[in-house]
């Protein structure tokens, strides 16, 4: 129980390291943006974003996890909103081994919805929460033994995304709460069912750090 709680409290500090780093950086990365000028121009939320997400993490025992994934975003949001609002397709692969006998590998693609608020005056970084569903398929390796794997999963996750020029964003998204339905079917068609919810970031669902950048015109931004 002690090791679980200081396994949280050390990714909470994370999160809240990375985001103040992101949030520092900001006005200094993006020559654009000058919070302190009042005649610096405001952000207008980019029409469709392209991206590139990555996130991973080790354990004991030779136990490592990695994802990797590509989104496309598409804004719904009239381009006079104060909160930026996104529909996308995305594609996700997760691995997960547990030393030379075990492998754990599923391919995600589904749809998200998020929103973009504003969390500072010239709109450059946004706090982000969203929600998202995919149909998972993939195999489950143990032992020379292994299974098919199909099912959904559902989520809600949150977030910060910083514009850093006018065509790259940078940002970090962390599940919040996870839920998936899946079926095993083995090698001699006998199949059982497993659901799970998982709380937070786990092997399962890691934080996610990523790179999108803005399509079909520059950023814009309103005096």
């Amino acid at each position: 129980m002690k090791i679980m709680k200081t396994q949280y409290i050390l990714k909470i500090s994370a999160l809240i390291l990375v985001t103040a780093t992101f949030l520092a950086c900001g006005a200094r990365l993006n020559p654009n943006y000058d919070p302190s000028d009042p005649d610096s121009p405001t952000l207008i939320y980019p029409k469709a974003q392209l991206g590139a997400s990555l996130g991973g993490s080790l354990g004991s025992d030779d136990q490592s996890a990695f994802c990797i994934g590509g989104d496309y975003f598409h804004r719904v949001s009239g381009e006079d909103r104060n909160v930026g609002s996104y529909l996308g397709a995305t594609a996700l692969y997760d691995f997960n081994s547990f030393g030379d006998d075990s492998k754990f590998r599923i391919l995600n693609l589904g749809l998200k919805y998020e929103a973009r608020v504003p969390i500072s005056r010239k709109r450059e970084a946004q706090w982000v929460i969203g929600g998202r569903g995919s149909y998972d398929f993939g195999k489950d390796e143990f032992n020379n033994f292994e299974q098919d794997i199909r099912g959904y999963t559902l989520g809600i996750y949150s977030g910060l995304n910083l514009s850093l020029t006018d065509r790259i964003n940078l940002g970090i998204a962390f599940p919040l709460v996870s839920y998936n339905d899946y079926t095993f079917e083995d090698e001699f068609g006998d199949e059982f069912d497993d659901t799970n919810t998982e709380i937070f970031m786990n092997k399962h669902n890691p934080a996610m750090l990523y790179v999108r950048f803005n399509l079909n015109n520059r950023l814009n931004l309103r005096d």
